[in-house]
């Protein structure tokens, strides 16, 4: 796959920043309490992004439909995490508002490529109208 097309897709830029913001969040300190939370929200962050890149390589709709929706449900994921990590005192208290914003504008637009994604599926089934001579 090249890299360029990879990044033509909003939603994997989105989500790549997404990863690389919670990467940087959680390598404080406090996560040395809960090194199995840090792992999760990472890994949760990491799925967005990839399965996104892992769907749009398969080439067919319904794969790339279905890698998308993977990645929704690790947004959400992600979302639940971050809320806990705040509950718990591991981020900084300004640390999940912007996190959490972060991942309803990356979980919004991947929800949009869906959609697109669906659409054309959809046309794509639709039987070829009759010729007219």
């Amino acid at each position: 796959m090249s890299r360029e097309r990879l990044d033509g897709l909003v939603s994997w830029r989105a989500a790549r920043a997404l990863a690389g913001a919670v990467h940087r969040a959680t390598a404080g300190a406090l996560f040395e309490a809960d090194p199995e939370l840090r792992a999760a929200l990472r890994a949760a962050a990491t799925e967005v992004m990839t399965a996104i890149a892992e769907g749009y390589e398969q080439r067919t709709c319904g794969e790339f439909e279905r890698r998308l929706a993977a990645a929704a449900g690790a947004a959400a994921r992600l979302d639940s995490l971050i809320c806990l990590a705040g509950d718990m005192g591991l981020l900084t208290r300004e640390s999940p508002p912007r996190l959490r914003r972060r991942v309803t504008e990356t979980a919004e637009l991947v929800d949009a490529l869906r959609q697109v994604v669906t659409r054309y599926q959809r046309l794509q089934a639709m039987p070829a109208p009759p010729r007219v001579n």
